[in-house]
């Protein structure tokens, strides 16, 4: 079993931003490579479920959206573990996150709720 979720890389100018504001906070930096917009957690999965997620999210089409940074938030309550960046809504990447929950679905996947 794998532990699977999908995600994109930002646009180079977003990792740029992001690597200037995370020299000022405290703890472990994340390198630029590890940058995502985390569009769905699926939880646990067998490899073939692993390979049929991957050919339904090949088969997604989307609009170009444009990707805006909003704020930082925390994980983890009142002992925060991770800051995270906010993404300000944007209607074409909630359309992409919902095709992207439903491939998961179609692939007998669970889709976290975060």
């Amino acid at each position: 079993m794998i532990r699977l979720f999908a995600a994109l890389a930002p646009p180079d100018p977003i990792c740029d931003r992001l690597e200037m504001v995370q020299q000022g906070l405290p703890g472990r930096l994340t390198p630029r490579e590890n940058f995502h917009l985390t569009l769905a957690f699926f939880g646990e999965a067998s490899e073939p479920q692993a390979a049929d997620l991957h050919a339904r999210l090949l088969a997604l089409d989307g609009a170009a959206f444009d990707f805006w940074l909003d704020g930082v938030g925390a994980f983890g309550g009142t002992r925060p573990r991770l800051i995270h960046a906010i993404v300000r809504p944007e209607p074409a990447l909630e359309l992409l996150h919902q095709k992207t929950a439903q491939a998961g679905r179609d692939a007998g996947l669970r889709v976290e709720e975060r």
